[in-house]
């Protein structure tokens, strides 16, 4: 019986051994993934950060150049400039919209 009783506790070790191995190895790959997830979570909020960011010095620099167009042309073909920085900044409207329209798709 005890080579019997012995077997079963080298067996009984065995399997804590290996129960342990395989925790171990799940609790680092889990660290891994988790460490992977927050340096995506952390380049796509960087990346959105730097989109408005972009957006917002865009969209200053075409008000700039509309309203250099209205001064430019305002004295003598005032109705023609506003019609053409309107019909420019529609225009850009519409691309953005299109390339809106595209990336969610």
């Amino acid at each position: 019986m005890s080579a019997t009783g012995s077997a079963t506790a080298q067996l009984l070790g065995s399997i804590e051994r290996l129960c342990v191995t395989i925790r171990q190895q799940l609790e680092s790959r889990v660290l891994a993934v988790r460490a992977a997830v927050y340096g995506e979570i952390r380049r796509l909020l960087t990346l959105i950060i730097l989109a408005i960011l972009i957006t917002l010095l865009i969209s200053a620099a075409v008000e700039f150049a509309a309203a250099a167009v209205l001064i430019a042309a305002w004295n003598s073909h005032p109705a023609l400039a506003a019609l053409g920085v309107a019909g420019g900044l529609l225009a850009l409207a519409l691309v953005a919209m299109v390339a809106i329209r595209r990336c969610t798709r």
